[in-house]
């Protein structure tokens, strides 16, 4: 593909900061297209100008704040619209809901979160899901995250398959990597893990969501040598068996420490962090309907009936027995992963859609 045909695209995603999740997606690609030679603007409802990503390309802050959380979107593609026909961007990549996308990226549905959360739809979620059907409709073409974002979309809103591509979101293959014997020794001690005690890592910012609550009992009333460390967002009230590691710009350094990464997740499109774990060395103990339990392989990493308390603790109870009687740690992350995580894999493969478009 010539440079001609895609030498320009704008990013549309409702934040450019440090975090996961969107953010973080929203990162890679601009870094992945600056590393491949590609003009991209951003724009974004907040942008941190802390982030080494910002670095000579355009970044366009568009305000929605000042009014109503109901009028926001329709605003946002109102500003947004004005933007594009003054840059005159080639194409339009959203991570997330606009009606000026070209190609739009599916990180999750709001009907499918209603589902799986058996919450009803208010007056605001009925907006955000009109919405959503009218951009993906819109939109030239979807790329779902996962075989379970690809359901939703037919299932949910319509979208024929013949639109939709299955990519599966990327990671940075150079930050997230096995750190040898002696590193890891030395960042449990640092974080204060145990010797004697097998350590289970939770990373979360939205503890309802990913299953805090199944965790804290099952990790507070068990008479295993476990721990569960939460990183992230503060625990309600203190627990057995259970610490807090905070907010860490530095998580890989508690996925190599780790014995195990643990989600129990209501409703988790992928679960990005269950990938980052494997590319540290550590297995993964999630429940079944997580997104990228579906790339997932490999006898270290564990899965569990969702919303099922019993069926955890027996996968809690398995990965105890593997830690203690064979070794559990992942050498090679191509042993344990179904798919090319890297950020030059995905990105190239975007370009390629956008060259189908021409």
């Amino acid at each position: 593909m010539s440079e001609k045909q895609c030498s320009n695209i704008g990013i549309s995603a409702n934040a450019f900061t440090q975090g996961g999740g969107s953010e973080r997606y929203a990162r890679d690609i601009a870094s992945g297209l600056k590393k491949r030679g590609i003009d991209f603007t951003v724009y974004a409802r907040r942008i941190d100008h802390s982030l080494p990503e910002l670095g000579g390309e355009k970044f366009e802050l568009i305000n929605t704040s000042l009014v109503p959380r109901i009028w926001r979107q329709k605003l946002y593609d109102f500003k947004l619209g004005r933007r594009i026909s003054q840059n005159k961007e080639q194409h339009i990549f959203a991570i997330n809901h606009t009606i000026h996308a070209d190609i739009s990226a599916c990180v999750g549905t709001h009907i499918g979160y209603l589902n799986a959360t058996n919450k009803r739809a208010g007056l605001y979620d009925k907006q955000v899901i009109a919405y959503e059907r009218t951009a993906y409709q819109k939109s030239k073409l979807m790329v779902a995250h996962s075989e379970l974002m690809r359901s939703e979309l037919e299932t949910f809103y319509g979208i024929p398959s013949q639109k939709i591509r299955l990519l599966y979101p990327p990671c940075d293959t150079s930050r997230f990597i096995v750190a040898n014997a002696e590193r890891r020794l030395q960042l449990r001690h640092q974080l204060g893990f145990p010797d004697d005690k097998v350590v289970f890592l939770f990373v979360s910012t939205g503890h309802a969501r990913k299953g805090y609550g199944v965790l804290a009992r099952v990790f507070s009333q068990t008479k295993l040598p476990i721990l569960l460390a939460v990183a992230g967002r503060p625990i309600p009230r203190p627990s057995t068996n259970i610490v807090e590691l905070g907010y860490r710009t530095d998580i890989e350094a508690a996925y190599q420490a780790a014995d195990y990464t643990i989600l129990a997740s209501q409703y988790e499109p992928f679960g990005l962090v269950c990938v980052e774990s494997i590319l540290c060395g550590t297995p993964v103990v999630m429940s079944k309907n997580i997104g990228s339990a579906e790339i997932i392989g490999g006898s270290s990493n564990l899965f569990f009936e969702p919303n099922d308390e019993t069926s955890l603790r027996q996968a809690i109870e398995s990965a105890c027995h593997l830690y203690f009687n064979e070794s559990n740690r992942i050498a090679l992350f191509t042993d344990a992963l179904k798919y090319d995580p890297s950020i030059e894999f995905h990105v190239d493969r975007l370009v390629n859609y956008f060259d189908c478009l021409q």
